[in-house]
């Protein structure tokens, strides 16, 4: 599914409606700068083309200011390491944290900690022979009761990059 003027999509949540059923996604929409100030629910339509002023596009937010740069938490990361989504299950929560082409890392906070530490920093090789590799969101991927730490990249192919693709990975084995 294409969608048009959408934003950067640093997180995106999937509701499912049900065997059969299309599901509704829920991301950032109505781009300003890359970077939306709104949040859309629509259904996927596999194969189908989307607008923010689509009829079948609801906003379900109020609306927030334009970006801001937010400062980073302090995970020893530099300013090349860009915020790309966060996530959270449990008392845990999960940001994602990389550059194109460059180093990725899962970090995770503890929501019940005080203090402004960090409790892990992982770096992810995950899909490190992808061309054009740029980490772009995270989430929770329940299968049966299992959670599993879902995390997507984007590659590009083409000259210049006509296609993006994009590749999901998980880890099953993290806090929760």
């Amino acid at each position: 599914m294409a969608l048009k003027s959408f934003g950067h999509g640093s997180s995106m949540g999937v509701k499912a409606t049900g065997a059969g059923s299309r599901p509704y996604l829920w991301i950032e929409s109505h781009s300003a700068n890359d970077s939306g100030n709104q949040v859309a629910r629509f259904r996927w339509v596999d194969g189908g083309t989307l607008k923010t002023t689509d009829a079948s596009t609801y906003d379900r937010t109020p609306r927030v200011s334009s970006f801001v740069h937010s400062p980073q938490p302090t995970v020893g990361l530099t300013d090349h390491d860009l915020f790309q989504g966060i996530t959270s299950c449990g008392r845990y929560a999960y940001l994602l944290f990389g550059s194109p082409n460059g180093s990725s890392y899962l970090v995770t906070l503890d929501l019940n900690g005080t203090g402004s530490s960090y409790v892990e920093k992982f770096r992810t090789t995950a899909g490190r022979s992808l061309p054009g590799r740029e980490p772009q969101g995270i989430a929770i991927w329940r299968v049966g009761r299992a959670p599993r730490l879902a995390f997507g990249f984007s590659s590009k192919t083409g000259s210049p990059p006509a296609t993006f693709d994009s590749s999901i990975f998980y880890k099953s084995d993290f806090r929760a």
